[in-house]
């Protein structure tokens, strides 16, 4: 299945200590800077998950969601999945309807945020 996913991902509750100045854009409304490693890196680990997603395989984006009940996902093929089992089922519904897919381009449009919380707003070419 080829199209254009858009999502936004939220990283709530960023410690004071990774240094994110008071607001921060992409498009260079704010002040740019480099996101730290460690978040740049669990970034890295949702793109990965993607790619495996479209390829049929739901256990990148399983594995990066909260192992509680206290979850919810959104997706374009089905209801919400509120609680673990029911996100779990959601990302095996939607891991059905993709196989030998990949990820052309990954642009970030946005960025936002401030010491506590940073939003995050990319569009996925696959």
């Amino acid at each position: 299945m080829r199209g254009i996913l858009q999502r936004s991902l939220l990283a709530a509750a960023m410690l004071a200590a990774m240094g994110l100045p008071q607001m921060v854009s992409a498009q260079g409304h704010e002040t740019e800077f480099k996101l730290p490693p460690a978040l740049e890196s669990a970034i890295a680990e949702s793109h990965e998950a993607l790619r495996k997603i479209l390829n049929g395989d739901p256990s990148g984006y399983a594995a990066l969601f909260a192992d509680c009940d206290d979850i919810t996902l959104g997706n374009p093929f089905g209801p919400f999945g509120q609680g673990r089992a029911a996100v779990l089922n959601a990302l095996n519904n939607a891991s059905t309807k993709y196989k030998d897919g990949s990820v052309v381009r990954l642009e970030r449009i946005a960025v936002y945020g401030d010491r506590k919380l940073v939003v995050l707003v990319e569009i996925e070419r696959s």
